[in-house]
Parts: C-alpha cells; structure tokens; sequence
C-alpha cells in the first residue's frame, strides 16, 4: 500500500467493515425480525463493545497495526460528542486497524469472514448468536 488514508479514514472504513460483518453473522444465523436484527448488531458495534474487544486484542497486534492504533486513537474527529468517553478513542483504534486489515487484504485473496473467525478466537470472542 503506497500512502495510507487518514487514522479516521481507516476508522470509517472499518466501522462499516465490521457492521456488515455482523450483520452478515446476524443476518446468516436464521430468521429474526429485522428490529431485533438491528439491537443485536446495535449492541454488538457498540463503542463499549468495541472497547472491550481491543482490551483483548490490543496484545496482539503486529507493530505496524499497533501505529495505526495510537495514530487513530489520539486523533481528534470534529464530530466527537461533547465529553466522548475513553471507549470511543479505543472503539476508533479497532475500526482503523480493520478499515487498515480490510486494505491490505483487499485482493490478497484473503477470505475477511474467515479473517473474523480468527479474529474472533485471538480475542476469545464468543460467535454470534441471538
């Protein structure tokens, strides 16, 4: 990859990475009325959610993802709500290291669902369910 996006570009990519990865898991999982489909993947891409992933994945994070981290999670978006708590500088570290992941495995032939279910287990995440 030549240049990298902003931090908060990166986080913007990989918000809508890792909502349509859940809601692929949700949506794959069987039939559910479309209002809970939309509290489970509210829940679930949550910045408290999101925080507590990074908890156990932060550890295992190579040294260029862990830069990509710190620059996102210092960085100041315009649009932060009025005393965002620390989970959002932590939930914006995890989206620019999946929106980095999502472009650097974008044509590598890398399978992102099977990317997840690694992810998944590094970070002993339970699976989806309803």
């Amino acid at each position: 990859m030549s240049e990298l996006p902003s931090s908060l570009a990166l986080a913007y990519l990989g918000d809508a990475v890792l909502e349509l990865y859940v809601r692929h898991r949700l949506v794959t999982a069987g039939p559910a009325p479309v209002r809970d489909l939309h509290r489970a993947t509210a829940a679930r891409v949550s910045a408290v959610a999101q925080a507590a992933v990074w908890d156990k994945l932060a550890p295992e994070l190579t040294a260029e993802e862990a830069a990509v981290a710190r620059r996102a999670r210092n960085a100041h978006p315009a649009h932060a709500p009025r005393g965002a708590r620390p989970e959002h500088h932590l939930s914006t570290a995890l989206e620019a290291v999946l929106g980095y992941l999502y472009l650097l495995l974008t044509g590598s032939g890398i399978n992102f669902p099977k990317f997840f279910s690694q992810l998944r287990r590094r970070t002993n995440q339970p699976r989806i369910r309803r």
